[in-house]
């Protein structure tokens, strides 16, 4: 299990993990301190979808599936994960 929080970059119709769509976030807060981190958070439900939109900050909990680090520095990391609980926050 994850917990995280990531600012929404973009929602797409992809197919993994028997999910049919993907959000994907960034992690501000480690992007301070010189590493990327991108989440590709795997949801089955329209309807939560639906509640999500590019730019605000979501707050989840899921099964991490898989990391794959993108650079030989290991300063870069994509997650993927299967949603359990989202959460939008309101700053």
């Amino acid at each position: 299990m994850i917990i995280g929080r990531g600012l929404i970059r973009s929602i797409e119709k992809r197919e993994r993990y028997h999910k049919r769509f993907c959000v994907v976030a960034s992690d501000p807060e480690t992007e301070r301190y010189g590493i990327a981190v991108r989440y590709f958070i795997f949801v089955d439900k329209k309807e939560s979808i639906a509640l999500l939109k590019e730019g605000v900050t979501l707050e989840f909990t899921g099964q991490l599936m898989a990391y794959t680090p993108l650079t030989a520095y290991r300063s870069s990391y994509v997650f993927d994960i299967l949603l359990e609980k989202g959460a939008i926050l309101v700053e």
